[in-house]
């Protein structure tokens, strides 16, 4: 399953430690907004960790999930390398 992940961090060294630990789960298609292909079940232990990293009172981070049938029809201009596949 493909996924949506965006955040908005307000510390900056939590804001780099979580766009680390996205990076190696999938690909950055803008600043704060990650491609990620992975399990419902690994995508919970995903959002657990980065939970530990941002603080809960000042920052958002959001998973949507996309259907395969619908991604196939996302349209992209400009560099894109393969997905990370979990």
């Amino acid at each position: 399953m493909k996924f949506v992940v965006c955040y908005d961090i307000s510390d900056p060294k939590d804001l780099a430690k979580i766009s680390k630990y996205l990076e190696k789960r999938g690909i950055r298609v803008q600043y704060s907004i990650f491609e990620v292909e992975t399990t419902y079940v690994k995508l919970k232990k995903m959002i657990s960790d980065i939970e530990e990293l941002m603080n809960l009172e000042t920052d958002r981070v959001y998973a949507f999930p996309l259907e395969d049938e619908k991604y196939k029809n996302i349209e992209r201009i400009g560099k894109l390398t393969s997905l990370n596949i979990l």
